[in-house]
């Protein structure tokens, strides 16, 4: 049986549980007005039902006739020879097989050991590299803001508008504007 637990076949549902959710308003009356012929058989408006304690369902109880999840039973294979020598050369680059949609994409600090001891300490080198950078190029950007004088935005006239403008080259003669 694959059933870790069953259904308790002595459990019985108690005689005084209720599991109707929503019952029928007791005081709910009939309207004088109603015609079951014109209007259909009248039916009682429902209220929730005080006494309702959920659904009831039987307990479960530990499935004597179950044995546990089946699995196939395993056999050694006389032909399996661990192989130990398949990453045992000399290594010299490492390749990357990339699909992008942006060129520029560049790899960096690529390290690959099997010490942790050396992987530790080569992040540390690079952090503090990366850190020098970062605090060179924020000083550079903080000399080039220095050194570069303010360009004044060309002001707008509030007084003039795409359509004053197109007006003003209407009432200039066509002489004047020919030699613009």
């Amino acid at each position: 049986d694959e059933r870790e637990t069953i259904v308790n076949p002595e459990d019985k549902k108690p005689e005084d549980w209720d599991d109707r959710q929503d019952i029928p308003d007791p005081e709910a009356k009939k309207p004088e007005d109603w015609d079951d012929s014109v209007d259909g058989e009248w039916e009682q408006d429902l209220i929730k039902n005080p006494n309702f304690k959920g659904l009831w369902a039987p307990k479960q109880i530990p499935n004597s006739n179950y044995k546990g999840v089946w699995a196939p039973k395993q056999i050694s294979n006389p032909e399996y020879h661990p192989d130990n020598t398949f990453a045992n050369f000399m290594s010299t680059h490492v390749g990357f097989d990339l699909w992008t949609v942006e060129s520029g994409t560049s790899f960096d600090d690529i390290f690959i050991t099997d010490s942790q001891s050396e992987s530790d300490k080569h992040a540390k080198e690079v952090s503090e590299r990366l850190a020098i950078q970062k605090e060179q190029i924020k000083e550079k950007m903080a000399k080039d803001k220095k050194d570069k004088p303010e360009t004044p935005l060309p002001e707008e006239s509030p007084d003039v508008s795409p359509e004053d403008d197109e007006e003003s080259d209407a009432d200039t003669p066509e002489d004047e504007t020919e030699h613009e």
